[in-house]
């Protein structure tokens, strides 16, 4: 969400808002499409079985696809957590810094030393290190102390925490809209068609989407709803939600600031209050500095490693222990030493194209027109297969 604005202001404010409608559209229909090409998994009409993500991809399109799913949807939640993991951990650092005046990390380029920053520099990096790269900083080591407790939950456990973190977002959207009054309204910050609009479509778009890329979470999502709970205006009524708060964040941040391309907004908020503002709005920049990444970004994360243990366990590719190595401990290791630099930028736009497009709107789409020939006679028996399935 904080690196939303600076999209508004590169490509002004008509062209994102009209990607997150349609994104947001055709988000909700991948989810509806997976949810009925469920109903016809056999003995599953009404979602009596835990049928996850790539078991639906082994009924209907057979093993060869199988294991390209996996690939595809490991590459998907893992690429939403690694860029989630950087996210948490530079606002770790920049709440670190505000606290103590200085945060510290063990540098590798372009020196190799225990290195220390006591203010946030003007990058365009959402990290207080700027373009340097380092192993690991304070503000790592405190967001390994947050999620470490988080990764043994399950989906239900996740429940409480995620209404949680709904709420705390609604008061940090509504902060912000203050902070914007605060700092003066300029509406030429945000044309309706920006200047930098001939390079901002493909950053738009693959924030965007990486933004609503929450179908292949639907599966388990299902398996673990209330039989009561309305499924269309639950998907419905998120998406809106959602699609809101960006929009009224992007709009927000990008009247009251001149922001650098990948800015992230946290930090642009304790750069400007730290000059101009008075100290109870110092106070309030700290706060949700410290709780953002608490409550937005490191709830989120556990989700997608339950999901892709699930998926391994489930289709005995590999064991409990290996699953727990492969959905939670692999991510982590990759993000050390890209938790600062540009990287994350050019890694969500990216990987948003292939592999969250791909997993998250063109896969659900396949799924559901595949679903009248699933009946047709295959060269190979995928119900044999299926019942070394652990779908119980």
């Amino acid at each position: 969400v904080p690196l939303v604005p600076s999209l508004f202001q590169e490509a002004g404010w008509l062209f994102p808002i009209i990607i997150f409608v349609v994104v947001g559209w055709l988000s909700g229909m991948a989810c509806l499409f997976l949810i009925e090409s469920m109903t016809y998994f056999p003995g599953n009409r009404n979602f009596e079985r835990n049928i996850e993500f790539t078991v639906l991809v082994h009924h209907f399109y057979g093993k060869r696809w199988y294991y390209l799913t996996h690939v595809i949807l490991y590459g998907s939640l893992q690429s939403f957590n690694i860029s989630s993991i950087i996210s948490a951990i530079q606002s770790f650092d920049v709440f670190v810094l505000a606290v103590f005046g200085q945060t510290c990390g063990i540098r590798i380029y372009p020196q190799q030393d225990i290195h220390c920053v006591s203010e946030v520099g003007a990058s365009a990096s959402g990290s207080p290190f700027g373009s340097e790269y380092y192993l690991i900083t304070a503000g790592g080591s405190l967001f390994f102390c947050f999620i470490a407790p988080l990764m043994t939950l399950n989906l239900d456990d996740n429940m409480i925490i995620q209404w949680i973190s709904l709420m705390y977002m609604v008061f940090v959207v509504f902060c912000w809209i203050i902070m914007m009054f605060v700092a003066g309204v300029n509406p030429s910050l945000m044309p309706i068609i920006g200047a930098k609009f001939a390079y901002a479509p493909t950053a738009v778009i693959g924030q965007v989407m990486f933004n609503f890329t929450f179908a292949n979470t639907i599966p388990s999502w299902i398996n673990t709803k209330h039989p009561r709970v309305s499924i269309h205006k639950c998907i419905w009524v998120s998406i809106g939600v959602a699609a809101g708060f960006y929009i009224i964040t992007g709009i927000s941040g990008a009247m009251a600031f001149n922001l650098p391309s990948g800015a992230n907004l946290m930090k642009v908020h304790t750069i400007y209050f730290k000059e101009h503002g008075s100290d109870n709005m110092k106070r309030l920049v700290n706060f949700i500095t410290l709780t953002y990444p608490i409550l937005c970004l490191i709830t989120s994360i556990p989700v997608a490693f339950i999901i892709i243990r699930l998926n391994l366990i489930m289709s005995r590719l590999c064991s409990k222990d290996w699953a727990t190595f492969f959905g939670s401990i692999l991510p982590i290791l990759v993000c050390l030493p890209l938790q600062t630099g540009h990287f994350m930028v050019t890694f969500t736009n990216w990987s948003s194209l292939f592999f969250q497009s791909m997993c998250n709107f063109m896969a659900p789409l396949l799924i559901y027109i595949f679903l009248d020939k699933r009946n047709t006679v295959m060269t190979e028996s995928v119900i044999d297969e299926l019942e070394n399935l652990d779908l119980d």
